[in-house]
């Protein structure tokens, strides 16, 4: 009897736990299965499985939803950020498609990005929690992603959709890939004037702006400390660009613009910022103005180019997109 009573027991308790791990988990933490695409002019995205539920967005035709799972009728979505249920009948169910989800950003410690949508592919790099990858396509539960100018797979559990997908509408942002993952400008074009250029360009200037204050770590290249090259090669990365890793290095990225032609995205080198005779000693990102950002010895900051010190030092810029 005792041996009943405790084993009722240790049942009782595996209950309950799974039933807490059911209640904090989240739908971002759900495995995907599929990709959908709108095949309706309106299309509701609902609260509930039902016709009678309430409506919390409204998808339109050729969208793009994730699929999370089927429920009868109904399948359940993430539709522009938003978790609910839309009709079967009015979505294009793919379980592999190429397609800009934008980006995600990494929900655990530490994941792998492999070679093939599958673990016993081999790991061609690893990711930290907070980092972002771009996501250009979705494959039997897996996305395929772009990052650090590698592309390969990560499990789509292990990623959040953090923004609007760029081809769906209510996105406000400006795509930075064309279909199959190629990079706008490929990093090797640009030109004053060009309009597309200076949207680019902004859009690489907001992103570095959400790092000021950011320490500075000699050798740093993640939010937890930058070094100068270690800033802008991140910056770039989540935006699309691939670029080398060091000051100098990045001399040979993009196209040489003049110190007259400087538009917002534009990478500024200097030289003899520290005892060294390399051809760029430092680099930063012109936001505009006669100012840059940059990882300087008190953090990610925003300087001026006028002035003595760096005015002195400058040496030219490139420009990326």
């Amino acid at each position: 009897m005792n041996c009943r009573k405790r084993i009722m027991s240790i049942v009782l308790m595996i209950a309950t736990l799974v039933g807490i791990m059911a209640m904090t988990a989240s739908a971002s933490d759900e495995i995907k299965t599929a990709i959908g695409i709108v095949d309706a002019s309106a299309l509701r995205l609902r609260e509930k499985a039902t016709t009678s539920s309430s409506t919390i967005g409204t998808a339109y035709r050729d969208d793009y939803v994730v699929v999370l799972a089927s429920e009868g009728d109904w399948y359940k979505v993430i539709y522009n950020l938003r978790v609910g249920y839309m009709h079967s009948d009015y979505l294009t169910i793919k379980e592999r498609e190429n397609v800009e989800l934008g980006y995600g950003e990494i929900n655990c410690s530490r994941v792998n990005m492999r070679g093939k949508p599958n673990t016993s592919s081999s790991i061609i790099d690893q990711l930290s929690g907070g980092e972002e990858a771009y996501i250009i396509g979705f494959n039997c539960g897996w996305y395929k992603v772009k990052y650090d100018g590698q592309t390969g797979y990560i499990r789509s559990d292990l990623l959040d959709l953090t923004e609007i997908p760029y081809e769906n509408t209510g996105s406000s942002n400006s795509p930075k890939y064309f279909k199959g993952g190629d990079p706008i400008g490929g990093g090797n074009s640009g030109g004053s004037g060009n309009s597309g250029s200076t949207s680019a360009g902004q859009v690489i200037v907001d992103k570095a702006k959400q790092y000021l204050g950011v320490p500075y770590v000699w050798g740093g290249s993640s939010p937890s400390g930058f070094d100068c090259s270690g800033f802008t090669q991140y910056v770039m990365r989540a935006c699309g660009y691939s670029i080398n890793r060091t000051a100098t290095a990045q001399l040979s990225n993009g196209t040489s613009v003049s110190y007259s032609n400087l538009q917002p995205g534009d990478l500024v080198f200097f030289e003899r910022t520290y005892n060294t005779d390399a051809p760029a000693s430092h680099v930063g990102i012109y936001v505009g103005g006669g100012e840059f950002i940059h990882a300087g010895s008190y953090g990610v900051t925003i300087s001026n180019l006028s002035s003595d010190y760096y005015a002195s030092r400058y040496v030219g810029a490139r420009r990326i997109v």
